[in-house]
């Protein structure tokens, strides 16, 4: 995904947390406006079909945002279709509420004029923090009833003070350059954290790189299995920014191999007991690389560093760790690291198929691996495989 989008995604995000204020808002105005038509003598069964589309919009707007916060992907459609659907259904909420605008006006005497404007203003004003995160979403709930009000207001030429009218106009206006002001605040920050993001995460990846380039594996190898850890973080319900750090984490799992010696890195054949030994100290020589940095996502890589050779029945290392004492991380980059080493070349092996590799950790879980973990991973197995294919 671009910077572009990943932006957009940001905003949006920012827009739905805060959508829930603008709701929960809007019905408690309802009650006041509803109270307001009443004393008007407004036909009850009016304020009442009022009252019902708003609570509608309200309920659908609800409805799209634990949408997008518990199950959208980071995908350019999805969000497309989902802004799509949430600009239809504020300017939907906008028609409804310049109805009570205008009710207000129509059965109101003259003083209701600018009653009507000054909630007008209230409302516009207090959805700048609430939905101005995303203009379109801020100028769909706000731009119609502003202008149906304010043409409505104005041609009630004899209720027009001279004064009242030039400060209300200044006033609208100011708030919606605020709206747009505040948009371009919130893009320029995702923007600038983003790409210090990007730089951070093109640093993991070179030094991650590095630990791999003496291992005479110069391909896609991190790339392939940090991805695979990301996908299987997501499948087991992990939320997208963890899932993000876990995917930077993973990257570096294998460091400490710049610390191990040729002979014994690049051995073509099984090595012996000491130099297994020797060999298994790369988790170790890792972490004390990584300790040296302090960040969360690097923190997050001593982790997996240390724990990914980790088994589930305790006979892994280097703390021989079992079962869930082994940080969940670490038991998702066990899985990924082993299906990946397995199914690629090294000068000492040929590459197992999918298939293989696959069954052997169906017949290792329990044992080396998280049982659960290699159901889900099977599940995403078509997922892995096709993005293996795009990075050979």
């Amino acid at each position: 995904m671009n910077l572009s989008n990943q932006v957009n995604l940001h905003q949006l995000e920012t827009y739905f947390i805060e959508s829930k204020r603008s709701i929960a808002g809007s019905i408690i105005l309802s009650f006041g406006i509803v109270y307001i038509l009443y004393t008007l003598s407004v036909p009850l069964y009016i304020s009442l079909i009022w009252f019902a589309a708003i609570l509608t919009t309200s309920l659908v707007r609800l409805k799209l945002s634990k949408h997008f916060l518990i199950h959208i992907k980071p995908a350019a459609k999805s969000t497309e279709n989902l802004s799509l659907a949430n600009l239809i259904v504020l300017t939907i909420t906008s028609l409804v509420w310049s109805s009570a605008y205008i009710a207000l006006m129509y059965y109101g005497d003259n003083s209701f004029d600018l009653i009507a404007i000054l909630i007008l203003i209230g409302f516009i004003g207090s959805s700048i923090f609430s939905a101005g995160a995303y203009l379109p979403f801020y100028l769909a709930l706000n731009l119609i009833p502003t202008v149906i009000a304010f043409v409505y207001y104005f041609n009630q030429a004899n209720h027009i003070v001279p004064v009242t009218a030039p400060l209300i106009l200044l006033a609208i206006l100011f708030i919606f350059s605020s709206a747009y002001r505040y948009a371009e605040q919130v893009r320029a920050t995702e923007t600038n954290h983003l790409t210090l993001q990007q730089a951070k995460n093109d640093i993991i990846k070179v030094l991650g790189s590095a630990g791999e380039y003496r291992d005479e594996d110069t391909g896609n190898h991190i790339l392939r299995m940090s991805h695979s850890c990301y996908l299987l973080a997501k499948e087991i319900g992990i939320d997208e920014e963890r899932a993000r750090e876990i995917e930077s984490a993973s990257t570096l799992h294998d460091v400490g191999k710049i610390g191990i010696p040729d002979k014994i890195l690049l051995k073509p054949g099984p090595l012996d007991d000491a130099e297994r030994e020797i060999m298994n100290d790369h988790t170790a020589i890792g972490y004390k690389i990584l300790d040296a940095v302090d960040s969360p996502v690097i923190d997050l890589a001593k982790i997996i560093t240390m724990t990914h050779h980790e088994k589930w029945d305790g006979s892994g290392y280097p703390h021989g760790l079992q079962g869930e004492q082994i940080p969940i991380e670490g038991r998702i980059a066990a899985i990924c690291d082993v299906f990946d080493a397995l199914t690629s070349e090294r000068p000492y092996k040929k590459p197992w198929s999918h298939q293989d590799a696959a069954q052997y950790l169906l017949d290792h879980k329990g044992t080396h691996f998280d049982p659960k973990l290699v159901e889900s991973f099977i599940n995403i197995l078509p997922e892995i495989i096709s993005y293996r294919l795009s990075k050979p």
